[in-house]
């Protein structure tokens, strides 16, 4: 194993009690236990997901503002007085 970075969290003790069950049940230590759970759940990101999802955000925020652009030429402001 590469080399591990010691680290502490606080969760909530009935989620520690499931934890607790599991491993021991899985014959496994928390750090083996913590370390297959955080790698199941980083598989689901996978890092060229990440990407697609930061572009997906950058072109929404784009489109939003050109939508908003298009809205300022009907702002109340831009009416002519009465």
């Amino acid at each position: 194993m590469p080399h591990a970075i010691k680290t502490a969290v606080s969760l909530p003790e009935d989620l520690m009690k499931r934890v607790e069950k599991l491993r021991a049940s899985l014959g496994i230590n928390r750090s083996q236990f913590f370390l297959k759970a955080l790698q199941t759940y980083m598989d689901e990101f996978p890092e060229s997901g990440e990407k697609k999802i930061a572009s997906l955000y950058q072109q929404i925020q784009k489109t939003e503002k050109k939508i908003l652009s298009q809205f300022r030429k009907h702002s109340y402001k831009n009416l002519p007085p009465y």
